[in-house]
């Protein structure tokens, strides 16, 4: 998400934007490819997520 303060003299911000990505993994061809869940793993990683 995206705020801004739109007059320098009030406190107020004010979302402007917000986006949801999608990420997709490519193979050499740019060509959409399957990411197994075993290399995809953040505890295979040892990343703790909250």
């Amino acid at each position: 998400m995206v705020y801004a303060q739109r007059r320098p003299d009030k406190d107020e911000c004010v979302k402007v934007t917000e986006v949801v990505l999608t990420y997709v993994a490519v193979d050499n061809q740019r060509r959409p490819r399957v990411v197994s869940a075993q290399h995809n793993s953040c505890r295979a990683r040892g990343i703790q997520l909250p």
